[in-house]
């Protein structure tokens, strides 16, 4: 939208979200009953998910619907629309945001709109700076004030995308605009928010429940399944079973989809066992904006990464913080709220553990190519750190067998001669102390790493003529190895 001749915005998303429309054909009509279910008792709906769900596809449906669309009712009701942008700091403001909706208001409400222009003190904020500097006297003397009983009859959407965009440094943004002046809306005007899924959102808008209802969007839902499948239907020519792999291996998430098709197309070939290149935009964009405010922050860190792409299984937050070697108390708290908040959208979360949502995030921060750039992580320290760890566990208890071999692995991975010196003393005692410790070992191995490093490593501590011992299975582990 855009400000009538009486005052003019910087910022349009006209064209933002014209373009967006472009490349958004699938409608999500199923998730119009929801909505219209939570607004049937709530003054707006908070819609959360993963990156790239297609959270900003679905505002865009709703603004572009022609009348034929599931969307249309919606439409007819839009007030105003707004995204949020962290490259774009005018997108942040608290004060772009409420003279954008007193523009909307005098274009399409005339009546309206003129009670705003001849209100001298409205005037005097929405002209010049005013709106910016106090945003929350801006709505009330702006809009609020003049707008007393005008809007009584009508009904208003507003629709906000990327509400997490605007949780930044501040009390001017506009998400703390709305957390603290949302209840002051009439109950006719009904919010239709997105945002990803991320704990600072969540803690505050479970305060406005009564206001605000929030509806998770899971990738896995069958009728999300079924968008993403139709819509590699309508842009390729990929088989059903290969429509319903893609699918699977993208974890019902559009925009990975939409990245494999292109790599695909690309190569012409359907290999997932290969991640497209362009993934790594992605990544580094989202990297960007989660340490814009520090260069330096992504290095203090940079041991929560280096273990966070190495871990075998996932990680409960405070094994997490003595692995990576997180001691200082400020710093834990830093960390906590950054897993909690932006990092979190790259995580995925269960029974109180986490790991990278997928394996494209692991080798995007890996990628030797990238050696060079900041954001970069190399696995070998992620290894030292958990061997590290783990060879502290171990001394603690020198006779438990739980973990070698895990413990085997990140040391064979960070090819550190000290720790293999260590580890040699221990292993050597346990296989004194169970004699079929030394075959278990090696079966293990093979089936869980299949790897030469680890593989070698052990086969240094238990000795090669190991290798051809058969299993109670009669499989020996060349022949697993091989199979």
């Amino acid at each position: 939208m855009r400000f009538s001749e009486h005052w003019k915005s910087d910022l349009d998303f006209d064209f933002y979200v014209q373009t967006l429309n472009k490349e958004s054909f699938i409608e999500r009509r199923w998730l119009k009953d929801i909505i219209d279910k939570q607004l049937l008792d709530a003054n707006g709906v908070l819609l959360t998910a993963q990156m790239g769900y297609g959270k900003s596809s679905i505002i865009s449906n709703i603004v572009c619907a022609n009348r034929l669309s599931a969307w249309y009712d919606f439409r007819k009701n839009i007030l105003a629309y707004h995204f949020c942008r962290y490259d774009m700091d005018m997108s942040v403001s608290a004060g772009t945001f409420i003279r954008n909706l007193a523009s909307a208001i005098v274009k399409l409400y005339p009546e309206m709109g003129n009670a705003i222009l001849a209100d001298e003190v409205a005037s005097n904020f929405l002209y010049g700076t005013r709106c910016y500097k106090d945003p929350i006297s801006c709505f009330e003397m702006s809009i609020l004030n003049p707008l007393r009983g005008y809007w009584i009859n009508e009904n208003f959407i507003i629709l906000i995308d990327a509400l997490d965009e605007c949780d930044t440094t501040g009390r001017n943004t506009l998400f703390h605009f709305l957390l603290t002046q949302i209840q002051r809306f009439p109950s006719n005007f009904k919010f239709i928010l997105t945002s990803r899924k991320i704990e600072n959102i969540n803690r505050h808008f479970q305060f406005l429940d009564e206001k605000i209802r929030q509806v998770y969007l899971n990738t896995s839902d069958p009728f999300n399944l079924n968008d993403v499948k139709q819509y590699v239907r309508k842009t390729s020519k990929l088989t059903e079973p290969q429509i319903s792999k893609l699918t699977g291996a993208a974890d019902g998430n559009f925009l990975h989809v939409k990245l494999y098709l292109q790599y695909c197309k690309q190569t012409d070939t359907f290999d997932l066992r290969n991640v497209p290149n362009s993934l790594a935009l992605l990544y580094q964009l989202n990297f960007n904006r989660i340490f814009k405010d520090s260069d330096s922050l992504f290095d203090v860190f940079l041991p929560v990464f280096e273990v966070l792409c190495t871990i075998q299984n996932p990680i409960d937050k405070d094994q997490l913080i003595e692995v990576s070697q997180i001691k200082e108390n400020s710093k834990r708290r830093q960390l906590e709220t950054l897993l909690g908040n932006e990092l979190g959208h790259f995580l995925k979360f269960e029974d109180g553990k986490m790991s990278f949502f997928h394996k494209s995030i692991i080798d995007f921060l890996t990628d030797e190519r990238r050696s060079k750039l900041h954001i970069f992580v190399h696995k070998e320290n992620g290894h030292k750190l958990f061997a590290e760890y783990l060879l502290g566990q171990l001394k603690m208890n020198s006779t438990s067998k739980l973990n070698i071999l895990e413990l085997i692995h990140h040391v064979a991975m960070c090819s550190n001669a000290k720790y293999e010196s260590m580890l040699s003393g221990y292993v050597r005692d346990l296989l004194r102390m169970d004699k079929s410790l030394h075959l278990q070992l090696l079966h293990q191995v093979v089936w869980k790493y299949n790897d030469y490093n680890t593989t070698e490593l052990l086969l240094k501590y238990i000795g090669v003529a190991t290798i051809n011992t058969v299993n109670t299975m009669n499989q020996s582990p060349a022949f697993i190895a091989a199979s």
